[in-house]
């Protein structure tokens, strides 16, 4: 830890950001999960089920953290996997009317990118705990299901906001020399119809070295300034 910090130094000394300042992360995760939430109205027998193969799909991507300025970027790139949805309605009329509506859709997801853009988003860090929270970032979800077989219910295909509210907080605990991290994320999307559904993210992070190039600058930064410095001092001798 000494060491981290005196490192540290010489690249703040020498205008290089270290990871308690600003860094890029290499992250790996899981989607832990997705839960639905009918909208308002629905009948005991309403049904609506996602199930993922792989169980957890699997995502990796570079993030940029900056905790100085409060700066938040990245992308998450999943791993092939396919989504299997059930859904079952019972629409309800306001004159007693009753319709049912629903279907069944699989889904083949080769490469889904999530592009995560914090630059409009809240932030607010512990430092005591070392816990980042981000709210309301803005995440683009691109190249949805190139294969979707459905009966009944609407297969997207390509960038697509099918949503008219979204509600994101991304959760972040750092190791004590910043070097490494924990988090979890939600992703909350309400519907026209009132329906929402909630992606659960889980991951990790290390930070990228930086370049043994800019460390040998900094301590040569700092060489050249003492250097400096003990020749004034001969000088006013």
């Amino acid at each position: 830890m000494k060491l981290w910090k005196s490192a540290c130094a010489v690249a703040f000394a020498a205008g290089i950001s270290c990871a308690a300042n600003a860094a890029t992360y290499n992250v790996s995760g899981v989607m832990t999960g997705v839960d639905i939430g009918l909208p308002p109205g629905s009948s005991e027998y309403d049904m609506y089920e996602v199930a993922f193969n792989p169980a957890n799909p699997a995502f990796t991507g570079l993030w940029n953290i900056d905790l100085s300025s409060f700066a938040f970027s990245g992308v998450a790139d999943f791993e092939s996997y396919q989504v299997h949805t059930e859904a079952f309605i019972v629409y309800m009329g306001s004159d007693g009317s009753m319709s049912i509506g629903g279907g069944i859709k699989d889904e083949t997801r080769p490469h889904d990118v999530h592009t995560i853009d914090g630059s409009g988003a809240t932030y607010s860090f512990d430092p005591a705990t070392r816990t980042l929270d981000i709210s309301q970032p803005v995440v683009t979800l691109s190249g949805i299901s190139q294969d979707c077989t459905t009966t009944g219910l609407y297969c997207f295909e390509g960038d697509f906001e099918p949503f008219t509210e979204k509600e994101i907080l991304f959760r972040l605990v750092f190791d004590e020399d910043f070097q490494a991290f924990t988090g979890t994320s939600t992703i909350t999307r309400r519907f026209y119809d009132g329906s929402s559904d909630n992606t659960h993210w889980s991951f990790s992070g290390t930070a990228v070295p930086v370049p043994a190039a800019a460390w040998l600058f900094g301590s040569g930064a700092l060489g050249l300034a003492g250097l400096a410095r003990r020749k004034g001092a001969k000088r006013a001798a």
